[in-house]
């Protein structure tokens, strides 16, 4: 989100420009970009189009599990902690998806992460 939020400052820097065409205001978003770039979008009229680049092709908490697995093998790092790691940020993830309200978000992953530490 804080992402999205420097893309709608920089679409309305391009709206306040005499020289540009309104109408014609576009976002390419490459990677992380390409989860961007729909988002702000959809909240803006002023977008007429967006290009999408080697975007993810799966939910973003799966990607982010993966990308976690994939650098601790490279790294060396144990299955056994691979695995705990898997379990701990899955949660996490399951309450970000579930949530909200920030308020109560902040409430539940401190809660969250307490708990978790004492159990492992």
């Amino acid at each position: 989100m804080d992402f999205s939020t420097d893309v709608e400052a920089g679409v309305n820097y391009l709206l306040s420009r005499k020289e540009i065409n309104k109408k014609k205001i576009g976002l390419i978003g490459h990677s992380e970009g390409g989860i961007i770039a729909p988002m702000v979008a959809t909240h803006s009229k002023a977008i007429a189009f967006i290009v999408l680049l080697a975007g993810t092709g799966i939910p973003g908490d799966q990607l982010l599990l993966l990308q976690q697995d994939l650098i601790g093998k490279a790294s060396g790092t144990a299955d056994s902690v691979l695995q705990k790691n898997l379990k701990i940020n899955q949660g996490a993830f399951d309450i970000v998806a579930q949530s909200t309200n920030t308020e109560q978000l902040n409430t539940a992953l401190t809660t969250y992460f307490k708990q978790t530490i004492k159990t492992f």
